[in-house]
């Protein structure tokens, strides 16, 4: 994801099962995540500076989570 815009309310789904997967969103993008996780974990592991945070950049990822993981990054 790191050239790409997200459109307005962008949604990603996602179902992890005995696996994983990561994403790599740019620093200024607001990612909201709402995953269940049953024996396994999704972990946003990005640094965050507020100040180069863009409002109109939003994603929301839902899902759910069965004996894997995920994680979210910035680059």
């Amino acid at each position: 994801l790191k050239e790409a815009q997200p459109a307005p309310n962008c949604i990603i789904d996602v179902f992890i099962l005995f696996g994983g997967t990561k994403f790599i969103v740019p620093d200024d993008w607001v990612v909201k995540s709402d995953v269940v996780s049953i024996f396994g974990g999704f972990d946003d592991k990005r640094s965050i500076n507020s100040q180069q945070v863009d409002s109109n950049k939003i994603i929301n990822i839902k899902g759910l989570v069965l004996f894997g993981g995920g994680e979210i990054k910035n680059y």
